[in-house]
């Protein structure tokens, strides 16, 4: 049984239903004016466009295991297989520690590419500084609030001379810094632990140069893998190398210097002559032994190689984008309208609780 307390709390909500209904035009007002505005700010962002790729790291096990299928027919050879087949796999951790790495943003941010709106080939550096032009929010940031920090700046640069680094350590000044970091922004990597699927995304204002700098930027995070995964097997090949022409030049050596002295001493059967030619014959087979073992590790080294150096399969190859992915007018107006819509029901709530009806 309701009581009437309920009853009354029942009342008002019904009233207060229909009093927002007899006041809808104000409330169709005031979302058409949040409707509007929505529509003229979404005019105000800068256009950017998204270009994609994805990329799959071959398993480095499945690589071990086709190494060992090969180690009895290797052993035939007198190469040994052993320890080939184990391989450290690549953390996913590392690709965004890679591409947010200072040196690589600088890399790319300094690659020329073609910017079709500009009709030019510049880097990204250049592009912002020079060509690009500021949105109508970011003109109002730099003359409103942004204004003392821009004068600021202008005076400290006229009042510092350009200085020359007798480093050759990386020395940004803040500037440059912040435009990295800016850049940094426009570019995402997403890495999935379960398949290894590596995703990269780069946003920039013009299609063309954001699909070039996206093939820029797979092609310098595959190299830089490449170098992270095969640098000591490649040092180490060429250090065995080395040791192996060494030793080949040695066995040559003796080989020549053996086969002189028996053509020399082809008649002679002196105790001494003997001596001299098992010695000969003993540091003959001493370099055959180096040499036949370095030959070994030599191609052990170059499969290593191989076996180190990733390899990348292109999931989704980099394509120019057709479509803006910002601003999305759509959704902003929409957002705006439902904002508006919410702040002309506040409204009249409120004006419904103080003055009644």
């Amino acid at each position: 049984m309701k009581t009437s307390e309920g009853r009354e709390e029942d009342v008002d909500l019904i009233e207060l239903v229909q009093y927002i209904w007899v006041n809808r035009v104000n409330l169709i007002k005031i979302a058409l004016v949040f409707f509007v505005f929505g529509l003229v700010l979404s005019f105000c962002f800068k256009t950017e466009y998204e270009a994609l790729c994805k990329l799959l790291p071959e398993n480095q096990e499945g690589i071990g295991n086709k190494f060992s299928g090969l180690s009895g027919l290797a052993g035939l050879a007198g190469i040994s297989l052993d320890g080939i087949g184990e391989s450290s796999t690549l953390s996913p951790a590392i690709f965004p520690e890679i591409i947010y790495s200072v040196p690589f943003l600088d890399f790319v941010y300094n690659t020329n590419v073609y910017f079709e709106k500009a009709d030019t080939i510049v880097s990204p550096k250049f592009y912002f500084k020079e060509l690009d032009r500021p949105s109508v929010l970011a003109l109002m940031k730099n003359y409103t609030i942004g204004l003392p920090h821009k004068l600021i700046r202008g005076y400290t640069k006229k009042g510092q001379e350009k200085q020359v680094s007798k480093t050759k350590i990386l020395r940004y000044s803040k500037e440059e810094f912040g435009e990295l970091e800016g850049f940094k922004d426009r570019i995402l990597i997403e890495v999935d632990e379960e398949t290894g699927i590596i995703q990269i995304n780069l946003e920039m204002p013009d299609p063309i140069a954001a699909a070039e700098l996206l093939v820029v930027i797979k092609n310098k995070l595959t190299q830089e893998l490449t170098s992270y995964k095969t640098q000591k097997a490649i040092r180490d090949h060429e250090f065995i190398s080395q040791r192996y022409f060494e030793a080949k030049q040695n066995f040559s050596y003796w080989q020549k210097k053996l086969a002189a002295y028996r053509d020399k001493n082809n008649s002679v059967m002196s105790q001494s002559a003997t001596v001299e030619l098992e010695r000969l014959v003993n540091d003959h087979s001493i370099a055959y032994e180096v040499y036949r073992g370095l030959a070994s590790q030599l191609e052990q080294s170059k499969i290593h190689v191989k076996k180190e150096t990733p390899i990348f399969t292109v999931l989704e190859p980099v394509r120019i984008p057709e479509d803006k992915s910002q601003p999305n007018k759509k959704l902003i107006t929409a957002l705006f309208t439902f904002l508006g819509i919410l702040v002309g029901v506040g409204w009249l709530i409120s004006k419904y609780v103080l003055f009644g009806k």
